[in-house]
Order: C-alpha cells, then sequence, then structure tokens
C-alpha cells in the first residue's frame, strides 16, 4: 500500500540523521530553508510522502499507520540506524504513530502537527448537520451533488481519487491515545497565531508526551519557514546527542 521503494526524496550533509514529513498538499521543498541549514552539521533526508510531489499515491485508502510503516521500511533500508524525526502538520500525524511502532526513531520534532481531534463548536454541528442533509437528497436525486462542494475544507476540494480516501481516513483519527505512549524525548514547536492546528493542541499534546518540551514561536501553521525555529532546533538535538 505505502511502498518505500516509491518513496522519492532529497538527502544532504553529513552526520546523524534527520527526516523530515511534510505536510498535506506540501512536499519535500517545503523545508528548503531547514535542509540548507541543518545539513552543514547533520545528514537531512527530506521524504515526498506518498500522493505528494513526486511519489505516486497509495494504491489504496490508507491511514496515518500505513503511511509510517512505508517511512519506517524505508528507514530501515535506506538509512539502517536510529533517526531525529521532524513532521510538520500531516506529517506529524506520521511522525507520532512513526515514533510508537519503529526501533529507529530517537527523537521526535512535531511542528504546528495534526492528531488532536478539534473542540467541538454548535457552528460545526450545524455544518455537518447539514451536509448529511444535502447528501441524503443527493444520494435521492433530489439535488446535484455539486451542492456538496462548497463544504469541506481547501484540503478537502483540491484531493482527488484515492487521496481523498485518504483525507477522509486521517482526519478522522485521535492519536492522543498513541501520544501517550511516545517515550522518546520530544520538541513541539508551535505558530502563536496558528488556525489551522490551534494552539490547544499543542498544549494537549505537551500535557501528553511525558518527555516533551513546548515553544512557541512568532507565526501561523507554517512556522517551519520562520528562521527563528532553527536555534530551538539545533539546542534540542544537541542537548540529547
Amino acid at each position: 500500500m505505502c511502498n518505500y521503494k516509491d518513496l522519492k526524496y532529497w538527502v544532504a550533509g553529513s552526520g546523524a540523521d534527520i527526516v523530515l514529513l511534510h505536510g498535506w498538499g506540501a512536499n519535500k521543498s517545503s523545508y528548503i530553508n531547514l535542509i540548507s541549514d541543518l545539513s552543514a552539521n547533520y545528514r537531512v533526508w527530506a521524504l515526498d510522502l506518498w500522493g505528494f510531489g513526486d511519489t505516486p499515491p497509495p494504491s489504496v485508502a490508507v491511514g496515518a499507520v500505513e503511511y509510517a510503516e512505508g517511512v519506517n521500511d524505508f528507514i530501515q533500508n535506506f538509512i539502517g540506524r536510529r533517526v531525529t524525526v521532524v513532521g510538520h502538520s500531516f506529517g506529524g500525524r506520521v511522525a507520532i504513530v512513526l515514533a510508537n511502532i519503529s526501533k529507529f526513531v530517537d527523537r521526535l520534532i512535531l511542528i504546528d502537527s495534526a492528531g488532536v481531534p478539534p473542540r467541538f463548536s454548535f457552528r460545526r454541528f450545524l455544518a455537518i448537520k447539514k451536509f448529511h442533509s444535502l447528501k441524503k437528497k443527493v444520494e435521492q436525486g433530489k439535488c446535484d451533488k455539486s451542492v456538496l462542494e462548497s463544504f469541506g475544507s481547501a484540503d478537502w476540494k483540491n484531493s482527488k481519487g484515492v487521496m481523498r480516501g485518504v483525507l477522509s481516513r486521517v482526519v478522522n483519527e485521535d492519536l492522543v491515545p498513541i501520544a501517550k505512549k511516545i517515550a522518546q524525548p520530544t520538541l513541539l514547536l508551535w505558530g502563536k497565531y496558528d488556525n489551522i492546528t490551534p494552539l490547544y493542541m499543542a498544549k494537549t499534546l505537551r500535557k501528553t508526551i511525558k518527555d516533551s518540551k513546548l515553544i512557541v514561536v512568532s507565526g501561523d501553521h507554517f512556522c517551519l519557514l520562520n528562521s527563528d525555529i532553527l536555534s530551538f532546533i539545533y539546542k534540542f538535538l544537541e542537548n540529547w546527542e
């Protein structure tokens, strides 16, 4: 389903290994600044996860577990030693699972990670109720399926084929129970103004992951583009070498 042999990647630098996992709708180039900086002291692997960049999608709709299993196979067969894993957003989902199933994950850095369920709101409840009502009418032939296109996130609207199925699976996965089992030292880096994976999700992970530290930086969901985070990453890496 997620064959490690299909993965396209960049590798740069030498030294201890760092594996970078990008967010939904992105690819390995989203880490271009970190690759440039970190490769001066580490060997950095930036992957195109299945269905993004130059890597083909999985054969069927799978979830974070299958993605993590594929990444673990990649680490085992291409790197063969313990690594630090960095995951942004959707890549954070994969990293959380990977830290539980893999003997190769030494440390974890989660940047604006997904995986914590959103808080319930009455507005969201009404939107879901309306969607299901319209979906029923579409199935009954009472209205065109185009009425459903106004619902869903930009990621949903931009996803096609099997990747829409993947998205449906991963957004409904509550990874908090899995995060409770993480034993590796974990750095949480979060944009103060993140409105996609809001700061309360970071605080949930901080309370859930025993050996973790949360650092809030200026920026939004894409704080990985901020040069400020590099010093925090280096300090974290050096403290655990």
